[in-house]
């Protein structure tokens, strides 16, 4: 009897216990390349350690996720970052299709100046400001 009461306690804690947990799975695509798949980006939880990549076909996959409210950061180099707020429910997968866009740098100005000019040869330099930069 004594075996059977501490069998069922054991049950019930391990069972009351259990975290409620769901999964995010999704897709980045190629917003310059005609939605194709974007293969390597980096996608992070913010405020964890988990991270992962896409695979060949643009797929990334967080499973045993608590449920909770994340935010994914998407990056990949050359791209705008994207970040992207998900809901985790109990017994659920959440799906997530992103695309990136290319990164946009603006230049307040280029002046172009030359120094010397030596046997019918100019040279010169080019100089860049960007936009920020002082």
């Amino acid at each position: 009897m004594k075996a059977i009461f501490t069998f069922c306690a054991l049950f019930l804690t391990t069972f009351l216990c259990a975290q409620q947990q769901g999964s995010i799975t999704g897709r980045v695509l190629d917003k310059e390349m005609n939605n194709e798949p974007l293969l390597f980006a980096n996608i992070t939880v913010k405020n964890t350690t988990k991270r992962t990549q896409t695979n060949f076909h643009g797929n990334f996959e967080f499973s045993d996720m608590d449920t909770g409210t994340y935010v994914l950061l998407i990056s990949y180099p050359g791209y705008a970052p994207l970040e992207v707020p998900v809901t985790v429910k109990e017994n659920e997968v959440t799906e997530i299709h992103k695309g990136l866009g290319a990164l946009s740098i603006s230049m307040e100005g280029i002046g172009l100046s030359t120094d010397a000019e030596t046997g019918g040869q100019t040279s010169g330099l080019v100089s860049t400001k960007f936009k920020g930069q002082k």
